[in-house]
């Protein structure tokens, strides 16, 4: 005989649904006390997990959006640079300034 059949024939034994449950309570460490417990603390974070999985969609819809966009910025930023190209090439060379030094503008008195 094991320990479940002895825990079956002692619960069948007991008419009081009170003495029942403090039987199952004792065998299973007050597993149901606890399950409620847990299940509460669930119902009380499932606001706060509800909008962290809001997010998370969020983010990655935004992600795919730059994915998805990702190509035709690689494309304009080439048509930008081709367009610079030319524009760079047109312009005329800038005159060449006659170098400056400080020595030929002070009084002859300090050179």
């Amino acid at each position: 005989v094991g320990v479940h059949e002895i825990i079956d024939v002692l619960l069948l034994q007991v008419t009081e649904e009170e003495d029942r449950q403090a039987i199952e309570d004792a065998i299973t460490k007050n597993l149901r006390g606890r399950y409620g417990k847990l299940l509460a603390l669930l119902q009380e974070m499932k606001p706060s997990i509800e909008q962290w999985r809001s997010v998370l969609r969020e983010l990655q819809s935004r992600e795919a959006r730059i994915q998805a966009l990702s190509p035709q910025v690689v494309e304009a930023k080439e048509q930008l640079r081709q367009k610079d190209i030319p524009q760079h090439e047109e312009r005329e060379p800038e005159p060449e300034l006659p170098s400056w030094d400080a020595m030929d503008h002070l009084p002859s008195e300090k050179q």
